[in-house]
This record gives C-alpha cells, structure tokens and sequence, in this order.
C-alpha cells in the first residue's frame, strides 16, 4: 500500500508540475498578447522633440518595444507583439507635425485614359499644393499624353492596387525604409498612400497585412498605409507594365533596388527616384525640370544626370535623382 501511495504521490505531483507549466505558459502567451497603445508610445516619442539618434535610443528603452532601427530618415519600431511601425521622414517632423498648405484642385481629371497615358499621383496635396503637377501635366500633354490625375484620399490602397497600368507612372509622397530584423541595414523600401491607418486596417485589409504587403507608417501626427513591394509584385503580375516609366518623387525610393526590381520584373522600363533624402520643394522643382528635360526628347539616363542633386540641400545629404533599368528611355 506504501508503494502505491508513492506512486500516487508523485502522478499528483508530474500533473501538478504540468498544470502549473501550462498555466505560466498561458500567462506568458497572455502577457505577449496585452494590448499596446501603439499611437500613445509613438506620440509620447515624437512630442519630447529628440534628434532622430536620440529618439531611437529613447524607443529601445521603451518594455513594449523589441527594437528601433534608425536608417537615415526612417526609424522601424518593432513592438514585442511582432508589429511593425515606420516613422517616416523623421527630421521633418521635429517640430512641424501640423503644417500644411491649403490647395484647390484646378487641374481636369481624365477617367477615361486612352492612347498614350500618364497616371500622376499627389497625396499630399493638401500639404504641398497642386501647381508643379500642373506643370509636369502640361509638358505631358504637350508630348501628347492622356493624363489621370488623382490627388489627397484619393490616392488610397485600392487605387495603387488596380490603377497603376500606364505608360507614365508620377507619384509625389513619403517613402522610408523597413528592416524587419533590426540589424541597421534596409530590408525593402516602402511608399506612402494617402489612406489613414485606422483600427480596422488590419481585418479590412487582412491578406495584404498578412501577406506583408502593407506597413503602417507614421508622418508627424499621421498613421498611413504604406505598401511594399510584394504588394506590386502580388497585383502586377506578366508584363502590366510594359514600356512603363515609374517615378517615385519621395526621399529614398532608390535607396536600394528593393521597390525599383518589382516594377522592372513585371515590365517597367525605368524606375527613378531619388537615393536618399531630398528637401520637399528641390523634389518638386526637380520634378517639373526632368518633365520638361522628357518634352525635349532627352532619355532617363541623362535626365538622372542632368539634375543630378538638384540643389545644394539635396548635395548636402548626398542624395541624388538615380534611375534603374533602361537609361534610353524616352517619352517622345
């Protein structure tokens, strides 16, 4: 009888152990899943007015956050339930999260594109206006082009997934880099839409999010969703873009060749952007000079050459307007 009650001894102890192992197992899962008030760290980081390696330093201290990772002008905050947010370009943001410009939208929109066509895409137009679109539309239509013009909240995910299929893709927003691993180095670019990241972005748009085609990315007191490549490479498949030019008039587009490859393998001739950051209004300036360097018959190439830094604050960060693909495109 001795023997037996030893025996049930320690099966009531082995169950024990194990229900108590499951149970801490269960509260640590439970631990990981706590909710996080993503927008109250991110803001409380962005309102104390740090310099970018400050304000790393001050998100890796934060319990919630497995990692910050500074590239240049984007900072990737991984949160220790494996979500991700990129604060882009951070240095303007200090101090200048609510300005804006007001703007009318005088320029007609096509909805019907035949013949030749150019899709220009301005999400922030409320903060940067519409009059060097116009520009860049005007030398386009002088080269006889169809022109779709799509401003603000219209520029959201749906379009970028279903609208992209031109001869002339312009689109002037905020690009950052993701690095998923926290090593310092850029895994993938990513680029801005104007559609605002909510609490439902997640279930609404549940294979993209899973399938790491989308980001939220954060511009001063903004949530937006940016997109990845696999996102082009998902939606843009056999050649859509074939003979397509694609400029992407952000800071950093070209930082790498990880956005520039998706296009290309799916049939653009030319990706340009600039490599790394750009001051706002050389980026626009930029933009209508290379249009109307295009309108005299000049190829991607020599445009790239031509403007090069396109102003001594873009010489300051080294960045310069650089293409991929075919530098003998022409628009003519």
């Amino acid at each position: 009888m001795g023997l037996n009650q030893n025996k049930k001894i320690t099966i009531i102890l082995i169950i024990t152990i194990f229900f108590s192992a499951t149970l801490t197992t269960a509260q640590t899962e439970e631990k990981t899943k706590e909710k996080i008030n993503y927008k109250s760290i991110i803001d409380q980081g962005i309102n104390l007015q740090l310099q970018p390696t400050d304000l790393q330093t001050w998100f890796e201290s934060q319990p919630k956050i497995k990692f910050a990772s500074l590239i240049q002008n984007s900072l990737t905050i991984k949160f220790i339930d494996d979500s991700y947010t990129v604060l882009l370009d951070i240095t303007s943001q200090i101090g200048n999260q609510n300005k804006k410009i007001t703007t009318e939208k005088q320029i007609n929109q096509q909805q019907k594109l035949t013949g030749k066509t150019a899709v220009i895409l301005n999400p922030s137009e409320d903060r940067y206006g519409y009059r060097y679109c116009k520009k860049i539309i005007q030398s386009l239509e002088r080269m006889q082009y169809d022109i779709l013009y799509k401003a603000n909240d219209e520029v959201n995910l749906n379009f970028i997934e279903n609208n992209l299929s031109a001869e002339v893709v312009y689109m002037n927003t905020h690009a950052g880099y993701w690095d998923t691993d926290g090593d310092g180095t850029s895994d993938t670019v990513i680029i801005a839409t104007a559609e605002p990241w909510t609490n439902e972005t997640e279930t609404t748009y549940e294979f993209e999010y899973n399938n790491q085609m989308i980001l939220k990315g954060i511009l001063g007191d903004t949530e937006l969703i940016t997109f990845t490549p696999h996102l082009i490479d998902h939606y843009y498949q056999n050649n859509t873009f074939s003979n397509t030019m694609i400029y992407m008039a952000t800071c950093e587009a070209s930082y790498d060749d990880s956005m520039a490859k998706v296009f290309l393998n799916n049939g653009a001739e030319t990706y340009i952007g600039w490599d790394g950051m750009t001051v706002s209004w050389l980026n626009r300036i930029s933009s209508i000079r290379a249009f109307k360097l295009f309108n005299l018959g000049f190829t991607s190439e020599q445009v790239c050459k031509i403007i090069r830094y396109g102003g001594f604050y873009n010489r300051l960060f080294r960045s310069k307007l650089t293409f991929f693909g075919n530098g003998d495109l022409k628009l003519k």
